[in-house]
């Protein structure tokens, strides 16, 4: 029997890497005899994995009877697709759900399913069934069998409680009861619970879900604030934690329930591309991988660049495996008056973005056209449309000639992120909105979904040109030697004493704001940071006040941000090469194989733009080699980037 593994930042088989590129082919929406012309399609492109949701209701001819071989339809001939893909050389991840939405009715649930809360025992009581029945008929194609299936997905776009229509949904009621269970379960006593959330019920009986409109991707948060709030800012704190582990346990359920059924390949889940009501880093310990979906106007206009960068980055620091499953090809039909018409230049630009931010697998949804959906490179009869064979091409030789399972960014600067503080400015700040949908004109949005002190600070760092990661101060991984922070003034103890702890041992904090004070409840002072500022003492450098604690010290950030780099400079942090001209950005990463540094340069400008690279006083590199032409330039001199183009070269 062979094993699938997740590590090293890749799939393998028996111990052999299998490189993540893959695109959607949806068989049940796609004609039975163009499946063969689909997947030669496919080929020509470039790929050799295929990814497609299973939908419950399709193949279900009558409750708890399944159709898997075309027996009532060619359409649900899923065994006939699968040994097609085989045949023709195809890996693929597998998404059964039970919920896949999909763009597809209910979303994938019959109806007398969908009737119940995911959490409830009804739901996982039929779910059961469904799960039992469509893992008979997968476990034959498992890799792990000497099958294609490498992947499975459980369910999909799991996002907390919000499964209700309304309050009068009978939805709600249930999870109501769920809820007071979890509150129960959390509070010893009712007193216990009403001083965490500032309310005064006699007993856990009479607990009510506070009732916030639901809405697509989670809480409906556009317009509310704290005074319009029908509950405590601490009890909506509470029932953000009762999100994260509805989710949680829901998706411990359905994991179980498939591992249960003999399903011995990776088990992973996929979550909507921000970050509330979700937790990647506890999800990690749920399932065996994580992914995302991200949707974004075409090009990223405007700051959508900066959002879709910090995003990506700070998905690459929680996984050992970042990988973006749903990644935008094409739209769906009511989303084209929001995204705009989506251009073959698109897939290109930002797949090689989210790379130079440390993807290190992917999966295009829609590669090919179906119902409902619009711009796919391979049209329903598997024809690929003119204009996108030149630009898939290039995508699929250049993330073949990156290695990018090799790489790893270089920079040794990132911006601290928390999301005690993202959660507490979703219930304080004014005009809230979801970060791709909830706008007129995306491209002048204020990205209000995220706190003000972190989002402002990652977003001028950026249009400066600096390239930073963003990191979770809750996360496992290793602090840089630069720590950006702004953020408010309160933070869980052991969280402060680690940042103390960091910069005492050598790392350089850089504030804008205040270092916290408070304890999370806003109750316990600190004085720990509050000691070292009577201490605080002018640097000879420019204006810069800094704090000397053990062998690192605080910096405090200057009011006006418009000069990052040449502050930067002063606190002693320079990127070797680098660009200074306005919308161009580069990202260097080193193979840890080949001990080869990569360059990305990226043209964020919507014109075509000359490029000379600021090069600093001990870089040792002379030239940059395209590493898929391998042309030569001299790496001081000019370069010409086209409008939206991301350039990749060696540095030798």
């Amino acid at each position: 029997m062979k094993k699938v593994e997740i590590k090293d930042n890749g799939i393998f088989v028996d111990g052999k890497y299998v490189p993540m590129v893959s695109g959607e082919f949806h068989y049940w929406r796609t004609p039975p005899d163009a499946w063969e012309k689909v997947f030669a399609s496919m080929k020509e492109l470039g790929f050799s994995m295929v990814a497609t949701y299973i939908p419950w209701d399709f193949h279900e001819i009558k409750k708890g009877s399944y159709d898997f071989s075309g027996k009532t339809s060619e359409h649900k001939n899923l065994v006939c697709w699968l040994e097609l893909a085989d045949k023709k050389g195809f890996k693929v991840i597998i998404r059964p759900g039970p919920y896949i939405y999909a763009e597809w009715n209910l979303g994938g649930p019959p109806d007398y399913a969908f009737k119940y809360p995911k959490y409830s025992e009804e739901f996982l009581e039929l779910a059961e069934v469904w799960i039992k029945n469509i893992s008979h008929a997968l476990k034959p194609f498992l890799a792990t069998k000497g099958g294609p299936i490498i992947l499975l997905q459980a369910c999909n776009e799991t996002v907390g409680h919000y499964e209700y229509a309304n309050f009068d949904d009978p939805k709600y009621k249930k999870i109501e009861g769920i809820y007071k269970q979890y509150i129960k379960e959390r509070f010893p006593k009712i007193k216990d619970f009403n001083e965490a959330a500032d309310k005064n019920y006699k007993d856990f009986s009479k607990v009510e879900l506070p009732q916030i409109k639901a809405g697509w991707g989670g809480c409906n948060l556009r317009e509310i604030d704290l005074g319009t709030l029908p509950a405590s800012l601490n009890e909506c704190k509470i029932l953000i934690d009762f999100g994260k582990w509805y989710t949680e346990a829901y998706l411990k359920e359905i994991y179980n329930l498939y591992k249960k059924q003999g399903i011995d390949v990776p088990i992973f889940a996929n979550l909507v591309g921000w970050y509330w009501p979700q937790n990647w880093e506890r999800l990690k310990k749920v399932v065996d991988l994580v992914s995302m979906d991200t949707y974004y106007q075409n090009l990223l206009p405007g700051d959508l660049y900066a959002a879709f960068t910090k995003l990506y980055k700070l998905f690459a620091g929680t996984s050992k495996f970042p990988t973006a499953v749903e990644f935008q090809c094409g739209v769906w039909d009511p989303m084209v008056k929001i995204t705009g018409v989506m251009s073959e230049r698109h897939f290109y630009f930002t797949t090689m973005v989210a790379f130079a931010c440390g993807l290190k697998g992917i999966s295009y949804y829609m590669l090919v056209n179906r119902d409902n959906w619009y711009f796919a490179p391979i049209n329903e009869w598997g024809k690929i449309r003119n204009d996108a064979v030149k630009v898939v091409n290039r995508t699929t030789e250049t993330l073949e000639k990156l290695s990018f399972e090799n790489l790893r960014r270089t920079t040794k600067i990132a911006v601290a992120w928390y999301a005690p503080h993202t959660e507490h400015f979703l219930f304080t700040g004014k005009k809230q909105v979801h970060l791709e949908f909830r706008h007129k004109d995306i491209s002048r949005m204020p990205f209000a979904e995220d706190y003000p002190q972190g989002w402002d600070l990652y977003r001028s760092l950026t249009r400066a040109g600096i390239d930073c990661d963003v990191i979770s101060l809750t996360g496992e991984r290793e602090w840089p030697e630069f720590l950006v922070y702004g953020g408010y003034p309160f933070m869980e103890w052991p969280l402060a004493e680690k940042l103390y702890k960091y910069v005492c041992a050598g790392g350089k904090l850089i504030v804008y704001g205040a270092l916290p004070e408070v304890d999370i409840t806003g109750h316990a002072h600190y004085d720990l940071f509050k000691d070292l500022l009577k201490y605080q003492r002018t640097c000879r450098a420019k204006g810069v006040f800094s704090i000397k604690c053990g062998r690192g010290a605080i910096y405090f950030g200057p009011e006006n941000q418009t000069n990052h780099r040449e502050f930067l400079k002063e606190v002693g942090y320079a990127e070797p090469v680098h660009s200074e001209v306005p919308g161009v950005y580069t990202s260097i990463h080193l193979n840890t194989k080949t001990k080869k540094q990569v360059v990305f340069i990226t043209n964020n400008n919507f014109e075509r733009t000359e490029v000379k690279l600021t090069v600093e006083r001990g870089c040792k590199h002379q030239n940059l080699v395209d590493i898929v032409d391998n042309k030569k330039y001299p790496l001081r001199g000019q370069l010409t980037i086209d409008k939206k183009d991301v350039r990749v070269f060696y540095l030798t």
